[in-house]
């Protein structure tokens, strides 16, 4: 009995966690969309590849 009630918080915090990131795998864009660019933003500067930010 000690040993489940021990498990079972464990449990369900790598429950939540795997969830996380399961949901943060899913919401990535595809890839091969990765390498295109982004559009600028209004009035954003273009940034040279070797710029640093």
């Amino acid at each position: 009995m000690v040993f489940i009630a021990l498990c079972v918080p464990v449990f369900m915090m790598l429950l939540m966690l795997g969830m996380d990131v399961f949901e943060n795998f899913m919401s990535q864009p595809p890839a091969e969309d990765t390498d295109q660019r982004q559009p600028l933003a209004a009035g954003e500067p273009e940034r040279q590849v070797g710029e640093e930010l």
